[in-house]
């Protein structure tokens, strides 16, 4: 079973120097997340709110007896590590409350708002092309951001009115217009990929180059399709504007992925054996270093450092058609005006656009030699 935080995974960092600092958290003044949280809350069952009491109870408990006897008796130990099991299990509960929500058509639309918010807060803060991945995460963790942070920068394009990205997402409406008819289209499914020309999906996939190495479609961008598809179902049922963009970004944003069962069952001796020990704060030194045990432990790794403007420069390069050469002499470097007082030259942008595209698993376009047009 997938247990989510109820925070992303990643920390978000202003730079190399601050990287053991925290920083303020952009889902603070989320409104969006703060629903989303708040719907989650209400679908507690009674039995979760019963642990979460004794969990409570039992802390106080712990808190008392390592007043009089300290805080390394064994019955203080025992005590914080049945309050910690506890608490486990209710977050178990709320991360399955929280897939339920976001699952759920109005989940969808507060998903997108809480993307929306997020990335808002960062341009408010200064840190909207700034920011980088950091901290310890999986592989998987790594590629799902990695994915969202990529469809993202393709809604910001075509936000901008991109020509590239816009004759994208026109053909991506198109072949929804023109999906099979069924006569049970007026009420809403969850599979509307399912009605799809998946030849012309194909080869839409392959003139916008968003295939994987093996030459299919990754498992992500179906997915994505597919909600896509079902989202503008929605809206055209309730008479709106159907957006041509992602109105809805799927992605495993929220969770940890699951263990294998050897690593599952070594990560949960390590929290037994360090009952102070907590996966979401970071205190002190001392507790940095349980963090890098937990993480090897785990089979985690140190996130890498990837700029928001490599995925915007991935999104003009492969989708927008552009060139690195031009990518890397425009102004701001194509970041939306955004002076950046790094000079970067056509290597540096080209390398950097195949690190993204490698780590999302896309098959890079080969850039046009000679003169430009």
């Amino acid at each position: 079973m997938v247990a989510l935080t109820p925070r992303p995974a990643f920390r978000f960092r202003y730079s190399r120097r601050q990287a053991t600092a925290q920083t303020p958290d952009p889902d603070l003044r989320n409104t969006a997340w703060w629903t989303i949280a708040s719907l989650a809350e209400q679908m507690l069952p009674p039995a979760a709110r019963k642990l979460r009491a004794q969990a409570s109870e039992l802390d106080k408990l712990a808190r008392a007896r390592a007043k009089l006897i300290g805080d390394r008796a064994p019955d203080v130990i025992r005590l914080r590590c049945e309050t910690e099991i506890l608490r486990q299990q209710v977050a178990a509960w709320l991360a399955q409350n929280v897939d339920r929500v976001v699952a759920s058509p109005q989940g969808r639309w507060l998903y997108a708002d809480y993307l929306a918010q997020r990335h808002a807060w960062l341009v408010a803060h200064g840190r909207g092309h700034k920011v980088r991945l950091a901290g310890f995460a999986s592989h998987r963790e790594i590629v799902d951001e990695a994915c969202t942070l990529l469809l993202h920068g393709m809604n910001l394009l075509a936000d901008s009115k991109h020509p590239g990205l816009c004759r994208l997402f026109d053909e991506l409406h198109t072949l929804w217009r023109n999906r099979r008819y069924q006569p049970n289209d007026d009420e809403l499914e969850q599979d509307e990929l399912g009605k799809v020309d998946y030849d012309a999906l194909y080869k839409w996939a392959q003139r916008w180059h968003l295939l994987a190495p093996d030459g299919h479609v990754p498992d992500w961008i179906l997915a994505q399709i597919g909600a896509t598809f079902h989202s503008w179902q929605v809206m055209a049922q309730r008479g709106m504007r159907v957006l041509h963009c992602w109105p809805v970004i799927v992605s495993d944003f929220y969770g940890w992925p699951a263990l294998d069962p050897g690593r599952q069952q070594r990560a949960e001796e390590f929290v037994r054996q360090q009952p102070d020990f907590c996966i979401l704060t970071t205190r002190n030194r001392a507790e940095w270093h349980l963090h890098r045990q937990f993480a090897r432990v785990a089979g985690m790794r140190v996130a890498p450092w990837v700029p928001l403007a490599h995925f915007v420069w991935t999104c003009r390069y492969q989708f927008g058609l552009e060139r690195a050469c031009d990518i890397a002499e425009s102004p701001g470097y194509g970041l939306f005006g955004e002076c950046m007082h790094k000079r970067y030259t056509r290597q540096s942008v080209y390398h950097a656009i195949r690190r993204t595209l490698a780590l999302v698993g896309l098959r890079p376009r080969r850039d046009k030699r000679g003169p430009r047009p």
